[in-house]
């Protein structure tokens, strides 16, 4: 856990000062900005940033290798793309063979652009008025996991991703409120992630605790200090969890 925090007042500020910084540097709307992070409470500040001034994110596995990568940067038609110093090499390897020039890092680095440089700006760049059609306009590009071959890229616009949080918030299934504790242990780069983690609980407005990676007694931790309401896993988590307990027991 990096023990940073960002309030809602801060979400909005840091996401507009983040499009202005990209606008300033050449992006514009339909433009594909490539995430390879972990679960990071940066994720949607550059997320959200992206696509409100217009551009697509495509969301990468940050496990992948060079070669992984290099397929979906270039099938996405990516030409922006944000990491983390654990993955920096690897990225910009990446990105050179693809490229991809504008490279950022969140973190320390010696050879790369930084987050903090993107926010270092008063945000009147940002791109007000800024025309969408939600059924057309593409949001994200999440890619398959390659089952039948390589990963596909799968286009979803705006109205996509709004109508599944509307959807998901119904009555009958999950409403959180500002009380409500959310524990983004599943991966931000896969769309359940994506969209019924961290999207649906800001829309909601509740508070996301993120986890990089499913650590067993690192997950048991932190459900009790900081007090976790909801989490949402797979059957692997669970058998991990069930098998500690055993052995504990």
């Amino acid at each position: 856990m990096s023990g940073r925090s960002y309030t809602y007042g801060a979400l909005k500020d840091l996401v507009k000062k983040l499009g202005s910084g990209l606008t300033q540097r050449g992006f514009k709307k339909g433009d594909v900005f490539a995430i390879i992070l972990p679960n990071i409470p940066e994720y949607a500040i550059v997320f959200f940033g992206v696509v409100c001034i217009g551009g697509i994110v495509t969301t990468i596995n940050p496990l992948y290798t060079v070669e992984e990568l290099v397929h979906q940067l270039q099938d996405a038609g990516a030409t922006y793309l944000i990491t983390v110093p654990q993955m920096l090499d690897k990225s910009k390897e990446a990105s050179s063979i693809v490229g991809i020039t504008n490279v950022f890092v969140i973190g320390e680095s010696n050879n790369c652009a930084s987050f903090t440089e993107l926010l270092n700006n008063d945000g009147l760049s940002f791109p007000e008025g800024l025309s969408v059609n939600p059924k057309e306009d593409v949001i994200c590009l999440p890619y398959s996991s390659g089952t039948t071959g390589l990963p596909k890229g799968v286009m979803l616009t705006h109205y996509n991703m709004l109508a599944d949080v509307a959807i998901v918030s119904g009555e009958q299934l999950l409403q959180f409120n500002e009380e409500a504790t959310v524990l983004g242990v599943l991966p931000f780069f896969h769309i359940y992630g994506l969209v019924i983690v961290m999207s649906l609980t800001l829309f909601q407005g509740g508070k996301i605790v993120c986890m990089p990676r499913f650590e067993p007694e690192k997950f048991l931790e932190t459900l009790q200090n900081y007090k976790v309401i909801y989490f949402f896993f797979i059957g692997e988590m669970l058998r991990l969890l069930f098998t500690i307990c055993f052995i504990c027991n």
